[in-house]
């Protein structure tokens, strides 16, 4: 439930906003897949393939360089995604396993460098 909610849909053409809408009747199979995802260590193919989209950003829409692609992901590989970070941050945080320094992919924190005045 945490995940945005998103209307875009991947190939399988299911978004994370309509996951949410039935979250009551596919809970059950959903968390068994995502378990069955992260026993068996094997991520499926099918989830790794994206939707690419051209968004214009600026200029002459003939010219291919104006176009700036995005991929849009099954939203299932959103859920399995979001729950082994999950996991993963809470071993790491209770083990005492990330460094005081460690920025990437931290809540609240940055990797961009600060400026200096």
């Amino acid at each position: 439930m945490s995940l945005k909610n998103m209307k875009s849909a991947g190939h399988d053409g299911l978004s994370i906003s309509t996951l949410k809408r039935r979250i009551d009747n596919i809970s059950d199979a959903m968390a068994t897949a995502v378990n069955d995802v992260i026993a068996s260590g094997c991520f499926p193919d099918s989830l790794k393939t994206a939707q690419v989209t051209l968004i214009h950003k600026k200029g002459d829409n003939s010219k291919i360089e104006n176009y700036c692609p995005i991929s849009i992901l099954p939203a299932f590989s959103k859920v399995v995604e979001k729950v082994i970070y999950t996991r993963l941050m809470t071993f790491l945080s209770r083990h005492n396993l990330i460094f005081e320094n460690q920025n990437g992919f931290m809540k609240n924190k940055s990797t961009s460098a600060l400026s200096s005045p």
